[in-house]
């Protein structure tokens, strides 16, 4: 049996209204359904707190000691009630974004800029990781959520695709593929090229779509589709 938050917000109120017809009066409830919340909570604790007689009620030596402790609990439980209305209502509320470098460098100082006009009370706190640690980011609750390039699906985050951006291949004038418009995936498999890292998420999740001595995008039609990940 869990502690019942309702009995315990009675018994404080009882505590200091003198009175279960008052207490009774500012929850809306019956004076009888109160007096079986607190029963419920003495139950529960194994301790008779109130002494009720037909005229009045007192705290016993133990509901007096257990009265500062309950009116905190009861304290902190409403404000956190408050503060989670207020987030859902007004916007409010700090958050954490896991982001790989591109689109926390170039695409987010927009969003955010106008994310702080509309809520300038809140914070935002941007973590800077590669493809692969976007996700883990948001399972150990280190960001409220994730923007990557998608690779590897986990059945534990649910992941909304954002954009799509092309890949694109940058030559020489005197290049072969110079004079195309578009290059394909066989094409470039028997080009050398220059990449970026391994750990690129671009780079890995191509590397098992395609077979080429390194991998690279392309303006055909592969691209890079940004997911954004939350648990």
């Amino acid at each position: 049996m869990k502690i019942d938050f309702d009995g315990l917000r009675g018994f404080v109120l009882v505590a200091e209204l003198g009175s279960f017809s008052k207490a009774a009066t500012q929850l809306h409830v019956t004076q009888t359904a109160l007096t079986r919340r607190v029963q419920r909570l003495e139950s529960y604790l194994d301790v008779r707190l109130l002494d009720r007689t037909t005229r009045s009620v007192h705290l016993t030596a133990v509901g007096r000691e257990f009265l500062p402790q309950a009116r905190r609990l009861v304290d902190e439980m409403m404000s956190a009630a408050t503060r989670l209305r207020d987030m859902s209502r007004l916007g409010k509320g700090n958050i954490t974004v896991a982001s790989i470098p591109t689109m926390a460098h170039y695409a987010l100082p927009a969003v955010m800029r106008e994310y702080a006009m509309k809520y300038p009370g809140n914070r935002i706190r941007i973590i800077d990781c590669s493809a692969s640690e976007v996700g883990p980011a948001v399972l150990s609750d280190l960001a409220e959520f994730g923007i990557t390039i998608q690779l590897e699906r986990r059945a534990e985050l649910a992941e909304q695709a954002i954009l799509r951006e092309p890949f694109m291949f940058f030559c020489r004038e005197d290049h072969p593929f110079s004079s195309k418009t578009a290059v394909s995936w066989k094409e470039v498999s028997q080009a050398d090229l220059i990449v970026v890292s391994r750990l690129s998420g671009n780079r890995a999740c191509n590397v098992g779509q395609h077979s080429c001595r390194f991998s690279i995008g392309v303006t055909d039609k592969s691209g890079a589709l940004l997911h954004v990940l939350c648990t």
